[in-house]
């Protein structure tokens, strides 16, 4: 490839072959593509590293050989038969491996979906979506993420673009659907060897969501796999203690209900690491059946003078782990919301298109 140049103060870059350095993470998938595909991939990642503008085609293509227009990144982008999902799955893998896990260690699988308001309209898998920085109704589309956390390392895993009911394509799946497959497909490497289950590897794994994924399809799909679940729960959710009887078809109290009382008279005060100091919590933790759940360890959540609406209710089927380190390890989660962060800002996902 020749030509592939960026120009700054001055000061030209000119690559017109694959760099070295970068060539263990292309090589593998040279197999799995076309040579025209393999060269649309390597260039276009390479464009992103060295791209100073807004991560739009016009603008990757200028820095991409002349012989190329736009509309054939477009294209590949696009139409291309290349099993994108799986490429990426296969690296995430492949650096795990590389990190020489051993057993008895924990990965995290995160879940969550991600929002990203559209100005057109005739785009595919387009629907009406809440925008929650801008509180209004947008179009745009609902991308389903998932990030594996290892060794304080958050490696993208798979993201798979929601399409609406009722649009041309693939049959209509919902979300919670799509989020246990993910958790059914996910296999933890071992060092030198393929991916092979979790309890085979020895290796520990715990999936963190939010409260919309808080359903029977994920927690079985966590529980069929032998992996722990940690979610936060919605305050109209039923929930009953062990202590307490079933009552007729009545399934125990609200939480919202039940956080008050709980938290007032069973609550300790502890103080929570942050990056900046520390954070000072009243937790209590409760065993119980929740609702279309089963048997979970809950844990209530607040901070001291605030409102009760604030008490946050976090879940988890490994009900061998004390208050204090179920709310630490759910706060693993917002490591997701970070990686949203850095896609954004730093590669242009939220903007990149055609």
């Amino acid at each position: 490839m020749k030509d592939f140049a960026r120009a700054k103060e001055g000061q030209a870059v000119i690559i017109d072959h694959l760099p070295s350095c970068v060539k263990g993470f292309f090589s593998p998938l040279r197999s799995r593509l076309s040579v025209p595909q393999y060269a649309h991939l390597w260039t276009l990642a390479l464009a992103l590293l060295i791209n100073l503008r807004s991560a739009k085609l016009v603008h990757l293509s200028r820095l991409a050989p002349r012989s190329t227009h736009r509309t054939r990144h477009g294209a590949f982008l696009n139409h291309a038969d290349a099993d994108v999902a799986a490429l990426l799955d296969e690296r995430t893998c492949a650096a795990l491996a590389a990190m020489k896990p051993r057993p008895g260690e924990t990965v995290y699988l995160i879940l969550d979906d991600h929002r990203i308001a559209k100005r057109g309209k005739q785009m595919a898998r387009l629907s009406k979506i809440w925008d929650h920085k801008r509180q209004k109704f947008v179009h745009g589309h609902i991308v389903l993420f998932a990030a594996v956390l290892f060794r304080g390392v958050v490696l993208p895993l798979r993201l798979h673009l929601w399409k609406p009911k009722g649009q041309s394509g693939p049959r209509y799946r919902k979300l919670t659907d799509l989020a246990a497959q993910m958790i059914r497909d996910f296999a933890p490497p071992v060092a030198g060897q393929p991916p092979i289950p979790a309890p085979v590897a020895g290796m520990k794994v715990r999936v963190l969501f939010d409260a919309f994924y808080l359903c029977p399809q994920v927690t079985r799909a966590c529980e069929s796999k032998g992996f722990s679940y940690f979610s936060v729960a919605a305050k109209n959710r039923g929930f009953r203690r062990d202590s307490e009887p079933r009552q007729g078809r009545a399934f125990g109290r609200k939480i919202g209900l039940l956080a008050p009382g709980l938290i007032r008279h069973h609550g300790k005060n502890v103080r929570m690491k942050r990056s900046r100091g520390v954070a000072r919590l009243r937790i209590v933790g409760v065993d119980g059946h929740l609702s279309r759940i089963g048997r979970v360890r809950m844990v209530l959540s607040k901070r001291p003078g605030e409102r009760w609406k604030t008490t946050v209710a976090i879940v988890t089927n490994e009900t061998g782990l004390n208050a204090r380190e179920i709310v630490s390890i759910y706060e693993l989660r917002w490591n997701i919301e970070v990686l949203f962060k850095e896609l954004e800002s730093t590669w242009g996902w939220a903007i990149t298109r055609c």
